[in-house]
C-alpha cells in the first residue's frame, strides 16, 4: 500500500490542539447490521477468505469499543462455522467499571451487569487457570490505507482483537496520546500478526505514519463519529452447523477469493 499522502499546508498547525484533545477522548479508559470482519484464526490475517500478504496491513482505525463475549462452553469450536456468543456487551469504558451490560438482543443474557457476572470473574474459565470464562476484548473498525484516496467509497471493516493482544492495543492508544498527541483516525496504523510462545500468536500495533493532508481531517473525523454510532451492532444468530460426513475420495480445494486487503 502507498504511504499516506503528506501536505506542507500551514492548516496542519491549526489541527494540533484539537488532535491532542481528541487523542485523549479516543483512548478513554486505556443500525443493526452484520459487519465484515478480518479473521485472525490460526495466526493468519485473512479477509473474505484471502490471506493478507506478509500477515500485516496498513490501515486507518476509525473507531473502537470494549467488547465482552461469553460463548457456550458445551459447543465445540468449529473453525469453518463462526459461533455467535450466548451473551455479549459493548461499552466505551472498561468492563470492570460497572457501566457495561448486555444488549437486550443477546440470546441468553447471563447477568444484568458485566462487573457482577460470575462468568466475568477471574478463575471462572472452564479451561482452568485464573482466566475468565467471558472474553474481554475490543472491536476495532478500520479502513484500508488505499481508501484514503476516496473516503466517499471507503469500506469500514472490523477486527476482534484476541484477548491476549488487548493490552498491546490499549498501550498503542496511550502511546499515540502521549507521544504523537494524535487520535487513532489521524494516523496510519500497521497491524501485524506474529508468533508468540505463550499464546501461539499475537497482534502488534505500530504508528507507521502520520496523515498530514489536512483535507482528510474533517472527513475522517466525521467518519469516526458516524462509525461510533453503529460499531456496537449485534451478532447475527447462526444456526448450528450440520454434522460433517466423510467424503469418498479427494475433493479439489476451491481457490481463495481475493479480498480487499490481499493486494
Amino acid at each position: 500500500m502507498p504511504k499516506a499522502v503528506k501536505s506542507t499546508s500551514k492548516a496542519l498547525v491549526k489541527w494540533d490542539e484539537e488532535f491532542a484533545n481528541l487523542a485523549k477522548e479516543t483512548s478513554k479508559g486505556a443500525k443493526v447490521s452484520e459487519g465484515k470482519f478480518i479473521s485472525t484464526k490460526g495466526g493468519r490475517l485473512k479477509f473474505q477468505g484471502a490471506d493478507i500478504p506478509d500477515n500485516e496491513m496498513r490501515v486507518c482505525v476509525v473507531g473502537w469499543i470494549y467488547h465482552n463475549a461469553y460463548y457456550d462452553p458445551n459447543e465445540r469450536y468449529d473453525p469453518d462455522n463462526s459461533q455467535s456468543p450466548l451473551c455479549y456487551a459493548f461499552a466505551d469504558t472498561p468492563p470492570d467499571d460497572g457501566d457495561m451490560e448486555p444488549l437486550d438482543s443477546v440470546p441468553e443474557k447471563q447477568c444484568d451487569n458485566c462487573a457482577e457476572c460470575p462468568f466475568n470473574q477471574w478463575e471462572s474459565s472452564t479451561s482452568g487457570g485464573r482466566g475468565k470464562a467471558c472474553k474481554n476484548t475490543v472491536r476495532i473498525a478500520l479502513i484500508a490505507e488505499d481508501d484514503l484516496e476516496d473516503l466517499d467509497e471507503a469500506e469500514v471493516v472490523y477486527l476482534s482483537v484476541p484477548v491476549t493482544s488487548v493490552k498491546n492495543y490499549l498501550k498503542y492508544l496511550i502511546d499515540l496520546r502521549d507521544k504523537s498527541k494524535r487520535p487513532h483516525w489521524s494516523v496510519i496504523t500497521q497491524i501485524s500478526c506474529v508468533p508468540d510462545p505463550s499464546s501461539q500468536f499475537k497482534l502488534t500495533f505500530k504508528n507507521d505514519d502520520l496523515i498530514e493532508d489536512t483535507k482528510l481531517f474533517g472527513p475522517l473525523k466525521e467518519l469516526w463519529e458516524k462509525t461510533m454510532e453503529t460499531i456496537d451492532f449485534p451478532y447475527v444468530v447462526r444456526e448450528p452447523a450440520p454434522k460433517k460426513t466423510k467424503a469418498k475420495g479427494k475433493v479439489a480445494a476451491k481457490p481463495a477469493k481475493k479480498g480487499k486487503f490481499a493486494r
